[in-house]
Formats: structure tokens, C-alpha cells, sequence
């Protein structure tokens, strides 16, 4: 009886091996029911997009949803991973999101597309909307200044 208590009390061991699906809705529903059924799944809840970012826009009342990356991460530090390796990849999640918001911004997109992180420094809309103007003209400026040398 003895070992029946003590393994009560033990706590169940972390997973070995963990396959995280990534993709479209459909895609992922696909992979999922392709997975041999007696296969642990996991739904992640305690990711918000408050603290991870994100970058695409959910409809239909689906704001709060996260993206992959940081579902995963949100998984390893639920899953009580070492705290020093979820914090830096949730650091390179933050500089990529950052990155991206900059690039779309660049491009000339002026609308926020980008939910960044807790903590994030955020680009001003106006003067990046500016700054994709400016370059745009400058190379107006350079196209049509070459064209008028040939």
C-alpha cells in the first residue's frame, strides 16, 4: 500500500516530447485528427495577447487569441520550464513582434496590424506613416530624376 500513496503524491511527469500544430484552422484540425487518439492534447488559456503580442487580427470575438510561439511558450512556463529560458524566449517573441509592427509600418500600412507585448515601446503610427511617405517620394524623386538623364 505503501507505494500506492507514494505514487498519489507524486507529481505526473513532465512531458518527454511535446508536437505543437501550427497552421490555418483546417490544416491544423487535419494534423490533429491524423495523431494516434490515445496521444495527451493540451489546451493553452493562460496566454493573452496582453502579454505575448501578436500579429494578426482575429475576428468574430476572438481578440484575445495568441499565435503559436507564444501558446508554446505560455505551455513551457504552465509547464513550470526553467523560468531564465522561457523569459528569453519570450524576449526574442517581443523583438520579433517589434520587428514586424516596424516593417508594417514601413511598408506603408498606417493602421495598427500588430498587438505588441507588455512593455513593448511602441512606433508612433503618424510619423512612421510619414517616414513610408518620404521614402516613397525620395524614390519618386530618384526614378524620376534618372529618367530625365537618359
Amino acid at each position: 500500500t505503501g507505494a500506492v500513496g507514494e505514487a498519489a503524491s507524486t507529481p505526473p511527469a513532465l512531458p518527454r516530447c511535446i508536437v505543437v500544430l501550427d497552421g490555418g484552422w483546417k490544416e491544423t484540425r487535419k494534423m490533429n485528427a491524423s495523431i494516434d487518439v490515445n496521444i495527451a492534447r493540451c489546451i493553452v488559456s493562460n496566454a493573452t495577447r496582453d502579454e505575448y503580442g501578436g500579429t494578426r487580427k482575429y475576428k468574430e470575438g476572438n481578440a484575445d487569441r495568441v499565435q503559436t510561439a507564444a501558446a508554446f511558450i505560455a505551455l513551457l512556463k504552465e509547464l513550470g520550464d526553467d523560468s531564465e529560458r522561457v523569459a528569453a524566449l519570450k524576449a526574442c517573441l517581443s523583438r520579433f513582434t517589434e520587428s514586424f509592427d516596424r516593417q508594417v509600418r514601413w511598408s506603408g500600412v498606417c493602421e495598427p496590424r500588430v498587438t505588441l507585448p507588455r512593455g513593448s515601446v511602441a512606433v508612433d503610427p503618424k510619423a512612421a506613416c510619414l517616414v513610408a511617405t518620404a521614402a516613397a517620394a525620395a524614390a519618386a524623386a530618384v526614378a524620376a530624376a534618372e529618367e530625365q538623364q537618359q
